[in-house]
This record gives C-alpha cells, structure tokens and sequence, in this order.
C-alpha cells in the first residue's frame, strides 16, 4: 500500500510539471504591500536595490532577472496607463501580447528588435489601494525552456495587500 501511494505521488509530481517540482520561496514586503513567489533553484542572487522597494533576483551569469516592485501612483490609475507608462520607460520593446482587466495588467515581448532577450511584465492592485504591485522577468531566448513553466506561477503568485 505504502509502495502505491509513493508511485501516485511522484507520477503526480512529474504530471505537474517542472516548475511545481522546484522548492519556492514567499517573499513578502508588507511595508511595500506585496509578495511573489520565487523559485529558489532557479535564481543565485538576491539583492534590494537602490529603491527599497524593488528586490532583484538572478542568475550568476545575468542570462535570467526577476524584479519584483511596488508602484505607489494612486487609485485612478487604470491598468492600461501603467502598461502605457511602462512602454515609454522602453520605447526599444517589441511587444507581441498585452492584456488588462481590471487590477491587473500583462505585457510580454522581446527587449529589443533583436530578439534575443524576452520579456514578462505582470502588474497587480488590490481594490482600492493606491499601490501597484509588479514583476519584470527577463531571460535570454536560449533559456525559454528553463523560464516558460515557471513564469505563469510566478504571475500567479504576486499578490497586493492593502
């Protein structure tokens, strides 16, 4: 009996995928008002910058950086103007989706019309809060396969607190 339920856990764990076979972390910044969820066997370093409220992690070699950001710019501001905001940050981006609801926001593409380097950029609000919430991950094309399964859970995972 011990033997099937062993079997059924690790065909479960293999069915899930590779990113739910990885150990993720909770980081939480409630001065901030937000957390993510970060897979701990894919990034090396973990460093705040600067800004005390944006905390970067990455590869030793730099081909893969999640940044993780809060954006204190009120309550009127819609979904599409963060997008908005964001593009004239870096006008050189080649946008190939883009989405928004209501208190949430999606971008992706490629950094610049090379096309060697993607990137994913999800915002998050929590109803009637004057903080954004949001992640940029950046990876080089010749790591997709390490970075696709991963990136919908990482987007899953960022949540705003009021």
């Amino acid at each position: 009996m011990r033997h099937r339920i062993a079997a059924a856990a690790t065909a479960a764990l293999i069915a899930s995928g590779p990113a739910a076979a990885q150990i993720w972390e909770r980081f939480e910044r409630p001065d901030y008002r937000f957390a993510i969820e970060v897979p701990d066997s894919l990034f090396d370093i973990r460093e705040k910058g600067g800004d005390r409220d944006r905390v970067t992690w990455r590869t030793r070699s730099g081909d893969i950086v999640l940044e993780a950001f809060s954006l204190p710019v009120g309550m009127a501001v819609s979904p599409a103007r963060i997008l908005a905001l964001r593009q004239e940050s870096f006008p050189e981006r080649v946008i190939t989706y883009e989405a928004s609801k209501e208190g949430w926001a999606v971008v992706s593409g490629y950094e610049t019309a090379a096309r060697d380097r993607i990137f994913y950029e999800r915002f998050e609000s929590a109803q009637r809060s004057a903080y954004w919430a949001g992640f940029v991950l950046r990876w080089n094309v010749t790591r997709r396969a390490d970075v696709d399964d991963t990136v919908k859970r990482i987007g899953q995972s960022l949540t705003v607190t009021r």
